[in-house]
């Protein structure tokens, strides 16, 4: 028994790392594999548990938010399940990793986390040291692509840089916590975090030196002085670091390059979308059809607004202000109870979850299944650090494996609806190519398939910006498969300007087919009165 229990841990170790360093190259979305990993290494987790899961004001938490996402669903009739399916097993198994982290050992959880996230940071490191040389292009099979000769931020095959980031200062806090239990030794800690403070460094990200400088002022509230000089040696360290790379590198990038990059126009058409909807929201995980709304009159162009960037607004996109609200207060209110009570271990509880939880004011960190499971499962280590009476009780062991079949249920069914959707999709370009006996397919439940990527990067472009023949070709490749009104108008005007007469008729006679009638009209009375 004790051999097999060896076995699965080492297993749930394995699966728990390759979810962080397989490359991202998955059909239906990138990061598919590295979450399905992230599941797995939950259920293995879960293996070893009591017979029944204690329950509390987390559980009550997922469930409340379960049952949100499910009226909401039913009344805005969305067509499209997928996000309700995905979304409401992102939170059940949150609740398992909770569960996991409330009611193993802790030096257990601090163990088993030091010895994945040792391997995740040294694997990654590797890969963007691969990545900043340029030597990443010899070895596309595992590295995610990296362009080396443009300023960027070398991510290894985590989603994002500043994902990455975050992930080295949570590693950095469970190291160190692991040292104050007597699980590490204080030179072993030392040698690695210089390897973390490079890796940090090179993301360029402004959202871990928040997180950073939070850590140490917090740090300065206790009484441990190791602790106070650890955290802001890091924080020194990666700020020179960087420095150097910038002065060295050719390819290195500002810290305050692009300060701005486009939150603040984010938020601004969240508010918009807000206004249009304010009691009900768009559904869950729908900020980017929210945005798609009002992006029309946007004067901003940024591709990643399939999340508002701050998940307190996304709860009030998604279900509307009265819901999105309580979310947000009973989320506050958790983290201001972990807070308290953290402060007997240095406030290290909390620390361990600040990276996460800043980056998701500037992000959505945990539409991550990876970086929700250590995230879950740190909730549960944080919330043993105060006392919390209510709504105590317990739940049959059993009902976790009801949950893991049903799993698999709706996994296939979520395949099935992607797959339906790609045959939508493939459906509708043909008919707006005017091949014959095929039958039109509704737009609206079709179009946010690109949106993420090409379509928002299209059609967010500033009205006065001068357009590139790279942009005219992704645009006229969106105009194969769906109608977009604006878009007729941006080619038309395009070829008006470069005198290029015979695709400009060709793009009027099509808009005006296409178009609906009042649209059309008004296309054909701009520029063409006189055969109107």
């Amino acid at each position: 028994m004790y051999h097999f229990y060896n076995i699965y841990k080492a297993l749930a170790i394995f699966t728990a790392v390759a979810s962080f360093v397989i490359p991202g190259k998955f059909f239906l979305w990138p990061e598919l594999h590295q979450s399905i990993c992230a599941l797995l290494a939950i259920i293995l987790f879960s293996l070893k548990k009591n017979k029944v899961i204690k329950i509390d004001f987390f559980f009550y938490f997922i469930l409340f938010f379960i049952s949100f996402i499910f009226i909401n669903h039913i009344f805005l009739k969305i067509q499209f399940h997928s996000y309700f399916i995905v979304g409401c097993l992102y939170l059940i198994f949150s609740f398992f990793a909770y569960s996991i982290g409330k009611d193993e050992r802790l030096n257990i959880i601090l163990e088993t986390s030091s010895i994945i996230l040792i391997f995740v940071t040294s694997i990654s490191f590797i890969i963007q040291v691969y990545q900043l040389y340029g030597w990443s292009e010899d070895y596309g099979l595992i590295m995610n692509h990296y362009d080396h000769n443009q300023p960027g931020r070398p991510y290894a095959n985590i989603a994002q840089p500043n994902i990455l980031a975050s992930i080295y200062i949570f590693s950095s806090v469970i190291l160190f916590w692991s040292y104050v239990e007597g699980l590490i030794k204080k030179h072993y800690i030392i040698t690695y975090t210089l390897f973390l403070i490079i890796g940090i460094a090179i993301t360029y990200s402004r959202t871990a030196y928040l997180s950073l400088i939070l850590i140490v002022l917090i740090s300065f509230f206790q009484k441990n002085k190791f602790q106070k000089i650890y955290f802001s040696f890091i924080l020194t360290a990666c700020l020179l670091t960087h420095l150097a790379f910038q002065k060295t590198s050719d390819t290195s990038r500002n810290l305050t390059e692009n300060l701005n990059n486009g939150r603040f126009d984010i938020w601004k058409m969240s508010f918009e979308a807000f206004l249009n909807s304010p009691w009900v929201g768009y559904g869950f995980n729908e900020s980017g059809r929210a945005h798609f709304q009002v992006i029309e009159n946007s004067e901003f162009k940024n591709i990643f607004t399939a999340q508002a960037h701050n998940i307190f607004i996304d709860f009030i996109l998604w279900f509307g202000l009265p819901i999105g609200l309580t979310l947000s207060i009973a989320l506050i209110f958790y983290f201001y109870k972990i807070l308290i009570g953290s402060k007997g271990k240095g406030y290290l509880p909390f620390l361990v979850l600040l990276p996460f939880a800043v980056h998701s004011l500037l992000e959505y960190p945990l539409y991550y299944a990876n970086t929700l499971m250590f995230f879950s499962i740190f909730i549960g280590v944080a919330s043993r650090f105060y006392i919390a009476n209510f709504f105590k009780s317990t739940i049959s062991i059993k009902i976790f494996f009801l949950i893991l079949i049903s799993t698999f249920l709706f996994s296939a069914y979520f395949a099935y609806e992607c797959l339906k959707m790609e045959s939508g999709l493939l459906n509708q370009k043909m008919y707006f190519s005017r091949i014959k006996g095929v039958e039109k397919t509704k737009t609206d439940k079709f179009f946010l398939a690109d949106l993420p990527k090409s379509h928002i990067e299209i059609i967010g472009i500033r009205k006065n910006e001068e357009l590139k023949e790279n942009d005219i070709k992704k645009i006229k490749e969106i105009l194969h498969y769906i109608v977009v009104p604006r878009y007729y108008w941006v080619l038309l005007e395009f070829y008006k300007k470069t005198n290029n007469q015979e695709d400009f008729d060709y793009w009027l006679i099509k808009g005006s087919a296409l178009l609906p009638l009042q649209q059309s009209r008004e296309l054909r009375q701009h520029y063409a009165p006189e055969k109107e």
